[in-house]
């Protein structure tokens, strides 16, 4: 059985969860149902979950171009000895990252 499960009528059923909520969180859900924007709290959890999957993805991707851009000033030899030694000194921090 995938994702759905059909039931006998041949329509799909999504899977259920139970989720705890702060009361703050609670209030949020509620506030937006009430707005008339969603029908239920399960559309705005989904809705919810959706931006963070987007959010994730969209700062994995800079994650990648930021790496490879350390990667291509590395691979330059423009600057020489151990830049990033330098900057935390500099910047009074830790000589490792902690």
């Amino acid at each position: 059985m995938g994702l759905y499960s059909e039931l006998s009528e041949g329509t799909a059923t999504l899977p259920t969860r139970n989720v705890n909520l702060t009361d703050e969180l609670d209030r949020f859900v509620l506030s937006k149902v009430e707005s008339g924007n969603y029908e239920n709290a399960s559309e705005v959890v989904r809705a919810a979950l959706r931006s963070l999957d987007r959010e994730e993805r969209t700062h994995e991707a800079k994650l990648s171009a930021l790496r490879a851009a350390i990667d291509d000033g590395d691979a330059s030899c423009i600057a020489e000895g151990d830049v990033v030694q330098r900057v935390r000194e500099r910047l009074s921090l830790p000589l490792t990252p902690q």
